[in-house]
Order: structure tokens, then sequence, then C-alpha cells
């Protein structure tokens, strides 16, 4: 149990994410106390348009026309204006008329790292992207030459990060051990500011190879979720995770009751489950509770009631109103451009839905509460922000004493605030409230929840274990939980990007609707930031691309997935209108979807038949990921059992944890294994990942596993990448005894949605790099396997894959278990699609006529087809010898159907002329005379 901390009179400091404790020695510092650029440091304006690195006192950017109420940086030194910073103000300078672009360096002095084998630069940071790039130089020879790190690259256009942002940079390459370091920060481009305080360099005590520092592995998922504002903690080997939050794998048999009495034991306040299977996520308060609530309605579950607010309530689309409803578009659901929109996850029941007020302090909820003398309080409240821009500050008074501060952020979930303290007055009713402290034009728009207030001196209080200490209890549980774990958060570091503007409007629906031929389907599921279903573009590198023809539909009806019919969206599974439409809101979905499809089409190019006569490729798209491209543990097991129980036959995972986890156990080892199922047989071909490292070091080196790739599971494919010249990637990852295959994967062109280029809003074609773009090489090339007769399961297309592939160069044969690639050309001609093509005569419905004449014939042929009901896909004319003279592929129930082939040009003797279906083919002598 962990014990309460009490600051009387102050706010209880609240992390949104968890930071280890460090220790370290600091090398220098500047914190720019004083208004003058500080000794020895440098600003050089390349631009020479007068934006400049410059001071401000204040720690505020406030001349630009964006600016508005932004807070302050937020750093040790300086807090909420108090204390100087450094700062590029792009909007100020271009409203001084200095003309964009902008390019200025702001350079430290000399620093002596000669004694420190590890350097690491930390600062803090408030920045919001325009059409920009920040960079780190770091130089050892003072500043004769420099190598760039570059930062902020996740912060989309128009993004920003928290103003508390911590950076932390690894730059021992260059600086370790240097007497002539120096560190610059460049900022170059287009709007909108950059600020900077507290800059260090420092060396963790425990040297470079497994620093104990501030970060998770790899480093940038915690920079980004950190820039994001996502809440996040981490574990001791550098796992991210979401707070408060446990992925549970029940015991097979338990009964509704005995599930809800161990949720109960746990202290769960809420819980999910997916695919109607034995896991289940596990959601827990994030503060102390009590069985008496001080404040009347907090929860607003009895409506407008118990409170009041400067606001007016009349639930309309204006500023300085407010609402109660379940959903935001309860408040504004049609007003032009400033219509509201439903929040993923609103939680449960009604919240207070704010639009706020154009002039500052304005209290937004006020409560009366009777107080007792000297006795210790808490105050907890949960607030969501609606749409980017300015955050809302909310101040908590008491008796109109300030309490302290609460900033509302951009994280698109709901925050939780807490703030402690003592009533230093005697017995007296005092007024609690909720002040708004800034303003805007249009108002803030915001929800408020779960407001709660306890005596901690008095009776009732109920003590919230930590997650650690959930976990825990949870496997101790055998007989009811059988795995308990973190909600891990993962994504594709060299594949990552930011938001779309698709992720504010409506996800389409699938305009391509048409059912699945279950028996003859081959199907791919794509479990990833989803697919764009409608994709169909005439693109600059390959022609007219159409997506839609191969998305699977399916009639099928589940009470688990309600209207499913083409797929899954488990990073929206609460959200009844997004549910089902598992649309890619990132674009890497799309871009791993068109490279099957473009292996697909290579293949029917390639073969004599068509592959097309063995089966159709279908692909089951299985939304894991969010629009950062960010995925979460829960979702992507969920999303394995769902792809399983659809009858998927191949899974393509292009992402991995590097999360704590065990080989030969854990959640997502459990929904890869029910995959593996001998009634199921699915194979799982998942990327290696891009990080450079072996993910199966050998003892004594730095752990680095990628999962799923180290599982102990047979039915599991890991691939890695290779350039251009056939050798490794830099950042691909490589094992000689987890790694399987290596297929290119840089400067991979294929699909994306319209919109998600960073660099071209109107791009519907793009190249990408990583193991997330050889993967889907592998699924395409499994798939085919699969759909052979003789295949019976995923182990004999394992061997298959290792039948088919090829040697690669000598220096990948040490980091792979095969040391082979795959090769289409190759891969094609080892493979007989004829033997799939079983002779199965009337094929055709019974009511078919098929006539050729004249047979035998001289020169013409006339194939004539009447009455037919069954789909025809090819028409084939071969030789005797077996060798393809003519053929012409057909889509569709043709009824009627008349064809003319031209013989002169072949020489006497007896052809076959095969008609092949979804079933089997129809065969037919021909006479050449």
């Amino acid at each position: 149990m962990k014990p309460y901390l009490m600051l009387a009179g102050m706010l209880l400091v609240c992390c949104s994410f968890t930071y280890l404790a460090a220790q370290e020695s600091v090398i220098f510092s500047e914190e720019f106390s004083t208004p003058n650029l500080p000794s020895d440091w440098a600003v050089d304006d390349i631009s020479e348009n007068g934006a400049r690195w410059e001071f401000t006192d204040t720690g505020r950017a406030t001349d630009g026309q964006y600016w508005d109420d932004r807070p302050a940086i937020n750093s040790n030194s300086g807090v909420e204006g108090e204390g100087g910073a450094f700062m590029l103000d792009s909007d100020g300078a271009f409203e001084a008329n200095a003309p964009y672009p902008h390019h200025s360096i702001l350079t430290t002095r000399r620093v002596d790292c000669t004694d420190n084998d590890a350097v690491w630069l930390q600062f803090y940071q408030y920045y919001r992207s325009g059409l920009t790039t920040t960079t780190i130089g770091v130089s050892n020879d003072d500043g004769a030459t420099w190598t760039d790190f570059p930062v902020n690259e996740a912060i989309g256009f128009g993004v920003e990060t928290q103003n508390d942002a911590f950076v932390s940079l690894n730059i021992s390459s260059v600086a370790a051990n240097s007497p002539d370091v120096r560190v610059r920060f460049e900022f170059e481009g287009i709007n909108y500011f950059w600020i900077i305080d507290d800059v260090r360099l420092v060396q963790p005590e425990i040297g470079i190879n497994n620093p104990l520092y501030p970060e998770t592995y790899p480093a940038e998922l915690g920079d980004s979720l950190s820039a994001w504002g996502i809440p996040h903690e981490i574990d001791p080997l550098g796992g991210a995770y979401v707070p408060n939050e446990l992925v549970v794998q029940w015991v097979d048999g338990l009964t509704d009751a005995e599930k809800q009495e161990t949720r109960d034991d746990l202290g769960v306040a809420r819980f999910d489950t997916c695919s109607c299977s034995e896991l289940e996520l596990f959601i827990f308060p994030t503060f102390l509770t009590s069985e008496e609530n001080l404040l009347t309605n907090g929860d607003f579950s009895d409506g407008d009631t118990g409170f009041t607010s400067d606001l007016n309530s009349d639930c309309m689309c204006n500023t300085d109103s407010y609402c109660v409803g379940t959903q935001m578009v309860d408040k504004c659901n049609n007003f032009g451009p400033f219509n509201f929109e439903e929040f993923i996850d609103p939680g449960v029941g009604q919240f207070m839905i704010v639009d706020g007020p154009t002039v500052p302090n304005r209290d937004i909820w006020c409560n009366t509460v009777q107080f007792e003398p000297n006795d210790d309080y808490v105050f907890t409240f949960r607030a969501r922000e609606f749409a980017g821009g300015p955050n809302p500050i909310l101040e908590l008074t008491v008796g109109g004493t300030a309490i302290g501060t609460a900033t509302i952020g951009n994280t698109g979930d709901w925050e939780q605030f807490n703030f402690s303290f003592t009533n230093s007055q005697g017995a007296i009713s005092l007024d609690v409230c909720l002040t708004q402290t800034n303003n805007g034009s249009l108002g803030y728009d915001y929800g408020l929840d779960d407001l709660f207030m306890a005596n901690l001196d008095a009776a009732g209080l109920i003590y919230q274990d930590s997650i650690e200490e959930k976990k825990d209890k949870a496997k101790t549980m055998p007989a009811k939980v059988e795995e308990a774990e973190f909600n891990y958060y993962n994504f594709d570091i060299e594949e990552l990007k930011d938001t779309l503007p698709l992720v504010s409007t409506p996800y389409p629906v699938n305009e391509n609707t048409q059912e699945g031929d279950f028996g003859d389907d081959m199907l791919i599921a794509i479990l990833d930031t989803g697919i764009d279903y409608n994709y169909a573009f005439t693109t600059p590198g390959f022609g007219f691309f159409d997506i839609s023809p191969y998305m699977w539909e399916s009639p099928r009806t589940s009470t688990c997935y309600p209207n499913d019919d083409k797929g899954w969206n488990f990073v929206h599974f609460n959200d009844t209108d997004k549910q089902d439409k598992p649309f890619d809101d990132h674009g890497h979905g799309t871009h791993v979807a068109g490279i099957v499809v473009q292996q697909w089409e290579q293949f029917r190019q390639l073969s004599e038949t068509t592959i097309d006569g063995c089966c159709n490729l279908k692909l089951l798209p299985v939304k894991t990921h969010d629009f950062h491209g960010l995925g979460k543990l829960f979702d992507v097991s969920c999303g394995i059992v769902y792809a399983a129980e659809m009858g998927a036959d191949v899974i393509n995972a292009s992402w991995g944890f590097t999360a704590v986890q065990d080989p030969d156990d854990g959640i997502l080892h459990y929904a890869i294994d029910y995959a593996n199922d001998e009634d199921r047989n699915v194979l799982l071909v998942t990327s290696a990942g891009n990080t450079g490292v072996n993910i199966d070091a050998p003892v004594g080196a730095p752990t680095t596993p990628n999962y799923p790739s180290n599982y102990n599971l047979n039915n599991i494919v890991t691939v890695a990448a290779l350039d251009s010249a056939d050798v490794r990637w830099p950042f691909s990852n490589f094992s000689p005894t987890t790694v399987h295959y290596a297929v290119p994967g840089v400067g991979i062109q294929s699909s994306i949605p319209l919109g998600a280029s960073i660099t071209d809003p109107t791009a519907i074609w793009e190249p990408k790099s990583g193991t997330s773009m050889a993967a889907p090489v592998v699924s395409a090339y499994a798939g085919a396997l699969f759909c052979m007769d003789d295949i019976l399961d995923e182990q004999e297309v394992k061997a298959k894959l290792n039948t088919y592939s090829v040697p690669t160069l000598a220096d990948w044969s040490t980091l792979s278990i095969t040391g082979k690639k795959m090769d289409a050309g190759t891969f094609i001609a080892n493979l007989d699609f004829q033997q799939c093509l079983t002779a199965v005569s009337e094929t055709l419905s019974a009511e078919a006529q098929v006539s050729l004449y004249p047979n035998p014939t001289a020169d013409l042929l006339t194939l004539s087809i009447s009455d037919n009901q069954v789909p025809i896909r090819l028409l084939l004319l071969s030789d005797g010898l077996g060798r393809t003279i003519w053929q012409e592929r057909v889509s569709g129930a043709i009824t009627d159907l008349n064809r003319t082939i031209n013989l002169s040009q072949f020489p006497s003797g007896i052809y076959q002329l095969s008609i092949f279906t979804g079933q089997g083919i129809q065969g037919f002598s021909v006479l050449r005379q």
C-alpha cells in the first residue's frame, strides 16, 4: 500500500507520465536567469531577416498572431513566467516584418567532457510545429564540424508539445571524452515557436550501455508520448505503458460471477472486453476514493442539478454556456465549421460539456461544502479538451482562496487532476469552485466529469494500490487470472507520423461492398492503422491501383462484433459509429496493404495461368493502431484473436513491442498461440523492428528483444529489411536465431490515403522504409501458398517458404536463421499453380451449354457459353506440352459468352481448352487440322 502524500495548502503534484529516478553528474548547465546571451554563447542569424534566438523573461512568445493565451514554458527554473528562457518566435518575427523562412542557430559555449564516458543533453522545451525543422547539432572540435540529431520529428504541422516537454538525447557518440564540446539549437522554416530552458549536459552514473535515465526503450517512444501529452509510465527496462490499466487473461471456464468477484477484489473501476475471448482490460481509479463524496452530483448522473455556474445552461452552440450530456454532440451538432464531434471513449454516463467563456475568471462549476476545522481535504476531477489549440486553465478555489491550477492538455483522452489542502479555518461552509482563468474569442470546448472531494481525516477513505501492486495481486490469483500485464504502448519508429486531416472527420463507409466467398478466399489480416478500403487512384508509379476489390466483406453477424462486414476497429471499439469502420487515419496500414496487393498482382503477371485460378486474395483490415501510429497491447492482442476467429490464413503484424515480456508466456503470446490452434492454423508474419540491434542478444549484452519476434512459437515468421544493394538496412534488427528472412524494405513505393502525406496533401503514392515494408511481401507469399490445395497448415507453408526463397549476400547469412531472401521471380518459377486447379468436371451450372465449333478446325475456333450462373475466372488454351498459347481473364458470373480464337499461327495437333472457376476446371479437347 502506497502512503498518501499530503502537502498542506498546496497542489498535489500529478504527473501525466513517470520518469525513472537517476543518479547523474552535471557537466554543464544554463538556466537563462539573466536577460543577456550567456557568456561565450552565440546566435547566428542565417536567414538575415531579423528572426533570431532571443531572451524571454516571461517564458512566453507573446508577439505572434497565433500565440493567443498559451502558458509559459514550465521548467525547473521558470514556472509560469518566473525566470527566463530562450526562444525562436517565428510568428513574432513575421509580425515584425521579417519575411519567411526563418533560420537561426543558438550555440552553447565550449564544454570540457574529457572525463565523461557518457554524455546526455537535457532541456525543457515548448514547441509548436509549422513547416519547420528543429535540429540539435553537436561538435567535438569546438565548432569546426557538426553532427546533427533531429528532434521533434514526430510533431506534425500545427501540433505542439506540452509546455513542460522534457527532451533527453544521448550524444555520447560525439561528445564522450572530448574536451571541446559545443551544442547548437537550429530552427529553420515557417511558424511557429521553439522555447527552451534549463539546458544541461549530464553523465548517468551507470554508463552508456544501459543508462538508468528517464526514457523508454526505444527512446523515440517516450519522446513522442511526451510530445503528444499522452500519459504513460515506464517499467524498469524501458517499457512504456498506460497508467492504471492491466490486460488480463482469465482462466478458462470462469463464470461471470467469479469474474466480477475478482474485479471487485482488485478494485476495478471499469473493464473492457474484446473478441468474446478470455482477454479483458481492467481500468483502475487513478486516485483514492471514499464511500462519501462531499460534492453534490459530482458525476453529473442527476443532470443539471446540485451545482451553480456563471455560464448559461441553454445547451446551444454558443460560448459562455454549458450542457450536461453523454457526448459532445449533445451540445452542438449542427453549426457549420464549429460542429462538436463525439469523443472516442466518452466514459460512463453523463458529463458537463463546456463551451468556455470569452472573458477570463468565470466560475465554470461551484458547489457548497461544509468543512471541519483543520482537517485535510482532497479534490479530484477529470477533464478532456475537445479540439486542439490553446489549453483551458482551471483554478480550484475554496472560499475564494486559490488552491492550484490545472491545464487541460491536447491528450485526446480524459486527464485526472488532483489537489490537496488543509482547512485552516473553523467549522465553516465554503464555496468550492473551478474557475477558468483564460479565455478565447470562440471559447474553449471541453468536458468535466467525476468531481470528487473527501475529508482525508474522516472514516471511510479507501486508499488505492499502485498499478504495480494491482498487477502483483492479480498474479497471486492463479485459479482465476492466467496472465496480467501492463497495457504497453508500441509503434513503428521509422514510419511514425502525426495527425491527419482525416482524424476529425467521420470515418467513411465502404463504397465497394461485396460478399466474400469463404470457400475460395485467401484471407490476409492487416493488423495496423487500418486500411483506406475505398482506395482507387491512378498512381504515378503503378498506373490505376485499386485496393477496394480486395477488401473482405462478410455477411456474418455476431454479438461480439455487431454489424461487422469489413473488419474491426479495436482503437475505437467502444464507439458504435466507428467500431465497424477500420479506416486508416494515419497511412501506415494502407501502405502495407498496398504492398500485399502489388505482390499479388505480380504473381498474376508472372504465373503462366493465374493465381486467381486458385483463390481470391482478400484483405481483412483490423485497426489496432491510432492516428499517431500508436498501438496498445490490449488492442493488438484482441486483433489477433479476432483475425483468427474470422478465418484469417495469414496475419501481417508490421509492428513490435520492446517491453519486458517472457518469450514463453504473456498476453500477446496467448493471442498468437490461440491463432496457432490446430483448428485455425494462422501464420503470423511480423517485422523485425527498426532499432538496428540483435534482438536475441548474447548473454551479457544489452537486452533488446522485439515481440512477437522473440516468442518461442512455431507459427511466427520474422522479416528483416535489405537495402537496394541487397545488404542489411542499417536500421533493421537482426538475429541468427529469431529472424527468418530478409526482403527489400528501403524506399518502397505504395499506396497511402489521400491527405496522409506530411509533405504533399495531394499524394496517394509514397515511398516508405522499414521492416514494416518487408513483412507484407512475405505475407503475400505465404498467402499464395495457402491457396494451394496440398498445403494443409502453417507449418507446411513455412517449409515451402524456405524451399522457394533464395540465398542473399554472404554478410546476411549470420544475421538470420536461413540467410535467405524472397524473390518474386524465383518464387513463381518454383510454384506450380496448376496443382490447386484439380480436374473437376461439370463445374459450370447445370443449365449451362458449352460448345466449340468447328472442332476439328483449320483456323478459327469459336467458344460459346450460354445460360451460365457460375463465376468464370479464366479461359486458357494450352498445347500438347501444357504450354499456354492463349488466355483471357474473366470476371464475374457471365451468363452468355462468345469468343473466337485464331489458331492459324499454330501447328496441327491436339490442344486443350480449359474453363477455370473457383471450384475447378472444365476441359475440352480441340483438334487443329
